[in-house]
């Protein structure tokens, strides 16, 4: 009967040829051992000097597949060189394989082999066969069975080779298909496919899960008015800590945008409850507002149900934020602050960043000295030296009955500010906490960016711990020095800068993001503003990879646990203070001592404002109060 063009003719099941190499070499095996029966027929494979049995049917011989021995001590060596015959009935006739015998702790007295080749002429293994009884010399008459059989497995195992590398391939592009390249997380389409495979499983046994959903409050906010690359640091940021928090063997992926799916695989609703809390404080110490939703897996409703269901929940939790933030107190500046904002503005020495680099770094300068009152005079120190450590320049200032060491780094956007500028606060400091104070004038940006000012710092500490044995060491710094004292107790922590005994961060700079609700509702009109801290975050780290370097992206750093004890000062009216803040609370969660100082209706800056506004001064003096309780002695 003709067949039709259209059906396809079927093979029967056993008549079909084998399509993988282990499936060759099971029926090469078995085949010769049934038309030329030895004591053992393998294929074996030949890798770092051992000679590994692939498949095997050794009835006179104990070896089964997955047995070793070492390949220089192996007949299939002298034959695959060269040095000895494919077939040998008797293998006494042959001194290689003679020797061979002598020394195995099996008898030999016949032996059959013949490579298995790549088709680059690279060996890959042989087909061999012994028997403890010399054979006739009719053996010889299956030598061309034998080049037959191996040549065949060469052609399978190129083809099955080819056919590995091509599913490698395929897996490898369906993951990088299924992975979000900002993140490194499962993205939607791979999500929707994991779902998809195990709604499946979960009807079938109906195993408890829980799905969680994440939606970032502010990565809008933070792409209008930082840019894009400020919003990616952000979803990364967020997608690290949930990766940190989340439970071994739960499903995490990002979805788009600004949002994150979970699935606690296991979990009951108690369970997920305690993952949620644990997401929610994780995530405010990192500076990263979300909100969050989750339900439970049901049979009835499945995967997309409780999908949909923590969808509400999350958006429900989203209006419950909005409405809370919408009914707090208004924030009160302090007049005196008010006024000196005032008189700054109509002076026309406001913004900070002109032009061009020199030209605010002249600005600045002049700025110093208008920020403090009119009465104000510099604190006498019993000596301030000016001086050098390597090539960085340095000020020191004793004290009388110093007892600790501080080395002080100063603000200004790690682009502005020297030893002048923030001398006078040195000299607050030095008789504040009675310790040695060492002013660093470290490298600034854009010639020198991250990491230089750091280096210089870490040059400087090295100085002083060696040069002051035995006294307290500590760090302090304000705005961009403070950033800069915290990467210096991160490298202390570490182990590549001497040990500290405190840390004083005021205003520290720690979000390269800037995606805090304080640089939106902040960052304009209040001395220092989001567009100043832009333009210094692009000078210091000119590359993105500098901006996501733990010590500049320090609420995105990992472990804090073990760094000095801090003191951290914020300002509320300051775009910096809701990441100060965030830091100091990522501190404490860390197990790390801190003393948060915030300065209710105060700015940025406000303690080089000496002289200028007394609440400013009276919080300077609880904050160098709380710095020196931890350098008593």
């Amino acid at each position: 009967m003709k067949a039709s063009a259209s059906t396809p003719v079927l093979v029967a099941p056993h008549l079909r040829p084998a399509r993988t190499f282990d499936a060759a070499c099971e029926s090469v095996v078995s085949y010769l051992a049934q038309v030329a029966p030895m004591g053992l027929w393998a294929v074996t494979r030949i890798v770092d000097g051992r000679q590994i049995v692939l498949t095997a049917d050794s009835p006179g011989y104990e070896i089964v597949a997955g047995a070793e021995i070492p390949y220089a001590a192996s007949m299939c060596r002298s034959m695959v060189g060269g040095q000895a015959p494919r077939i040998a009935p008797d293998v006494s006739a042959v001194p290689r394989y003679a020797a061979v015998a002598e020394a195995v702790p099996i008898t030999v007295n016949a032996y059959l082999g013949t490579p298995i080749v790549r088709p680059d002429g690279e060996l890959f293994g042989t087909v061999c066969g012994f028997d403890p009884r010399r054979q006739s010399d009719s053996m010889r008459e299956h030598q061309p069975l034998l080049d037959l059989l191996s040549s065949l497995l060469s052609a399978v195992l190129e083809a099955d080779t080819a056919a590995t590398a091509t599913q490698r391939e395929l897996e490898v592009a369906r993951r990088e298909a299924d992975t979000d390249t900002l993140t490194g997380l499962m993205n939607r389409r791979g999500w929707d496919r994991f779902l998809g495979a195990e709604e499946e499983r979960y009807r079938r046994f109906g195993d408890p899960a829980c799905v969680v959903v994440l939606d970032l409050d502010r990565l809008k906010i933070v792409n209008d008015t930082q840019g894009h690359e400020a919003g990616d640091r952000y979803i990364q940021r967020a997608a690290g800590v949930l990766a940190r928090t989340v439970r071994g063997g739960d499903v995490l992926a990002r979805l788009g945008g600004d949002e994150f799916g979970m699935l606690a695989v296991g979990a009951g609703v108690e369970q997920t409850v305690e993952l949620v809390e644990r997401l929610e404080k994780a995530l405010d110490a990192a500076g990263v507002s979300g909100s969050i939703g989750h339900a439970p897996y049901s049979v009835v409703a499945g995967f997309p149900g409780a999908w949909q269901a923590a969808d509400r929940a999350m958006y429900e939790q989203k209006r419950r934020r909005r409405e809370r933030d919408t009914s707090r107190r208004p924030m009160t500046l302090d007049p005196h602050f008010a006024a000196v904002l005032d008189r700054l503005t109509d002076a026309g020495a406001l913004p900070l960043v002109q032009d061009t680099t020199e030209a605010t770094r002249v600005h600045y300068r002049a700025l110093s000295m208008s920020r403090r009152g009119p009465d104000f005079v510099p604190e006498t120190v019993v000596d301030v030296t000016d001086g050098v450590v390597g090539t960085v320049p340095v000020r020191t200032y004793t004290p009388q009955d110093a007892h600790a060491v501080v080395v002080f780094l100063h603000g200004g956007g790690w682009v502005v500010g020297d030893l002048d500028t923030h001398d006078p606060v040195c000299r607050r400091l030095a008789n504040a906490v009675s310790a040695v104070v060492v002013a660093v004038d470290y490298r600034l940006a854009p010639e020198h960016p991250f990491p230089a000012g750091l280096d210089d710092a870490t040059a400087v500490l090295r100085h002083v711990a060696d040069r002051y044995p035995g006294r307290p060491l500590a760090v302090a710094g304000d705005s961009a020095g403070a950033s800069i004292a915290a990467g210096l107790a991160l490298r202390s922590r570490d182990g590549s800068a001497p040990p500290l005994a405190a840390q004083l961060l005021v205003y520290p700079a720690t979000d390269p993001s800037m995606a805090q609700p304080s640089t939106t509702t902040h960052g304009e009109g209040y001395f220092l503003t989001a567009h100043d801290m832009a333009w210094f975050y692009r000078q210091y780290t000119p590359e993105p990879e500098l901006a996501r370097h733990p010590h500049v992206d320090l609420l995105g750093a990992g472990d804090l646990a073990g760094v000095a004890p801090a003191v951290v000062a914020t300002a509320e009216f300051d775009p910096l203070r809701d990441e100060g803040d965030a830091y100091a609370a990522r501190l404490r969660a860390a197990g790390v001592p801190v003393t948060h100082v915030p300065g209710p209706g105060l700015i940025h800056g406000y303690f080089a404002f000496l002289g200028a506004v007394p609440a400013a001064d009276d919080r300077s003096r609880e904050v160098l109060a709380a710095f020196a309780a931890l350098l008593r002695p």
